[in-house]
């Protein structure tokens, strides 16, 4: 490595390690207790951004103090809160890592489905700006899996109410992100792409309000595939599951 750059590298981990020391030193003279205080107060006066440096100083200072473990907890909703979801997440594995049997290792896993969620201003604008095809759910699908994950590990948990409600609102939310692919495909008159992802909505999320629609869809595709015994099959199974719906009463005319 030339020298050059070696006393680039220096100079950089030198001001990296004073900026570390310069944020600790309000600190110093603080006990693991002040700071924990001081890092609440903030939480409650939503200054997110402060309270977030409070935790981190506490866990500088007294990463095996007594207010170690409740600090690693509370500083995922600080982050959270102040719009840090990367290292909020970040703060709910180590959480996890550290402390897998802990009483409320629930809410870390609680508060992943809320991150992958996003935001839903976020996501409105996300939506409707993007076409069908180029949307992405995959953080919206993880959070499906870590709300599933809480269910299964803690069933008695007492995050499990919202994480249900939670839990039918993405269901419903990726299940029309694939009826809106669907439909995209069929006005393209691509039948088969259309009648195959219409499909993905039957089997991974039945029961789902898009359901009679992704199935009027399929029906549709066969048709101008003239696919007709698909069709009928299809219409067959929309009529009886789904008999007073707009798509049944309209398709059997």
């Amino acid at each position: 490595m030339p020298a050059i750059r070696i006393v680039i590298l220096l100079i950089a981990c030198l001001l990296v390690a004073c900026k570390t020391t310069n944020s600790l030193d309000a600190y110093q003279k603080l006990s693991d207790k002040q700071i924990y205080g001081r890092s609440e107060e903030n939480m409650k006066k939503h200054r997110y951004e402060q309270a977030t440096k409070d935790f981190e100083a506490l866990d500088a200072l007294y990463p095996f103090g007594d207010y170690s473990q409740k600090a690693q907890l509370a500083i995922i909703t600080a982050y959270y809160k102040n719009d840090d979801h990367e290292s909020a997440l970040a703060a709910v594995d180590r959480y996890i890592r550290l402390y897998p049997r802990a009483d409320n290792v629930d809410y870390a896993y609680y508060m992943k489905g809320v991150i992958n969620s996003g935001s839903e201003e976020n996501w409105f604008f996300s939506w409707i700006h993007a076409k069908p095809d180029q949307k992405d759910v995959s953080a919206q699908i993880e959070a499906f899996h870590n709300f599933s994950d809480l269910i299964e590990r803690f069933p008695n948990s007492q995050y499990i109410p919202d994480a249900k409600l939670r839990l039918a609102a993405l269901r419903s939310l990726v299940a029309q992100h694939e009826l809106d692919i669907s439909q995209y495909y069929f006005k393209r008159k691509a039948f088969i792409a259309a009648a195959n992802r219409a499909s993905e909505i039957i089997n991974r999320y039945p029961g789902t309000p898009q359901t009679p629609i992704a199935l009027s869809v399929m029906i549709k595709s066969y048709r101008a595939l003239n696919e007709n015994d698909m069709a009928d099959e299809t219409l067959h199974k929309l009529s009886h599951e789904y008999p007073n719906s707009t798509e049944a009463i309209t398709l059997k005319k």
